[in-house]
């Protein structure tokens, strides 16, 4: 019967229609309309309904009442330029919207408090705002927007994890915000135009590669809050010269973090009585130390 209704609908209004799960969706001119109530099914690669419409489909408009947008919802919908996203939707699905390059900018509304894994891997985003009603950015959830030169992240956000911004290579400044206590491995790994980072007092520990590979990273502040500094987190920043590290006592960490750096050439800011301790520690002591 729903096969019935969606052939008499599409003869009806013109273009493609069809149904998913408990939702009916309309292709006409480009743009792709999902309506009903209630949470979009999830997707593989192979029954995502309008997948042979991907490269047609340039507008999205999701009406108000759907919760959640389902994993791989719009995988690889190159073609996609805009996105309304209501304020009835609290998840947006694993892959939701990887792969859509045409997309430059998007609205994520308030009521959204997920963004799963990849929900936006390799789009066309140049910029993103995260809203306060998200605690946590899921793994590569912006892995590889290449494009993207602005993210604002909001003041409710505790961790960013692993990869969430790898590969954004237009990236160069990232504020941390101050409710941030966790930085996964790789969170910032491969920003090559990264030059600004701000760290807030917030924040416990660095894990590893965060800013591996940031090659035109200048300038670091580690707030006096940082009591761990993991593997290669600075690995490969070539551009290094200063760090302002605010710990009294100097953090013990692997040879590996400074890793690629010219220590000799980079300037290590510490507190005035805390210079002898970082002239005497390991990795430390190869900066040039000054006091502040």
């Amino acid at each position: 019967m729903k096969n019935l209704f969606s052939r008499i609908v599409a003869i009806a209004t013109g273009g493609e229609s069809g149904t998913t799960g408990d939702l009916f969706w309309h292709f006409l001119d480009g743009t792709l309309s999902i309506k009903g109530t209630g949470a979009m099914p999830d997707y593989n690669a192979k029954n995502i309904p309008w997948y042979s419409l991907r490269k047609a489909i340039t507008n999205v408009v999701i009406s108000d009442g759907i919760s959640n947008i389902g994993v791989k919802a719009f995988f690889k919908c190159s073609g996609i330029t805009s996105a309304v996203i209501p304020d009835s939707v609290v998840r947006i699905g694993r892959s939701a919207f990887s792969g859509c390059q045409g997309l430059t900018s998007v609205a994520i509304p308030n009521s959204v408090t997920t963004l799963d894994y990849g929900a936006f891997y390799n789009c066309g985003l140049t910029e993103v705002t995260i809203p306060n009603s998200v605690t946590e950015i899921a793994d590569g959830s912006f892995f590889r927007c290449k494009d993207l030169t602005s993210v604002t992240l909001s003041q409710s956000i505790t961790t960013i994890h692993t990869k969430t911004f790898y590969g954004c290579r237009s990236l160069t400044a990232a504020l941390v915000p101050c409710s941030v206590t966790l930085i996964r491995n790789g969170a910032f790994s491969g920003c090559r135009n990264l030059k600004f980072v701000f760290l807030p007092d917030s924040l416990t520990e660095i894990r590893g590669a965060v800013f591996a590979g940031c090659h035109s990273l200048n300038t670091i502040t580690i707030p006096a809050s940082v009591t761990a500094i993991s593997f290669w987190a600075f690995a490969d920043c070539h551009s290094l010269k200063k760090i302002i590290n605010h710990a009294t006592t100097p953090q013990t960490i692997d040879i590996n973090v400074f890793d690629k750096v010219d220590k000799t050439a980079c300037t290590l800011c510490v507190p005035a009585d805390s210079v002898d301790a970082y002239q005497n520690a390991e990795v430390w002591k190869e900066f040039i130390i000054e006091g502040m």
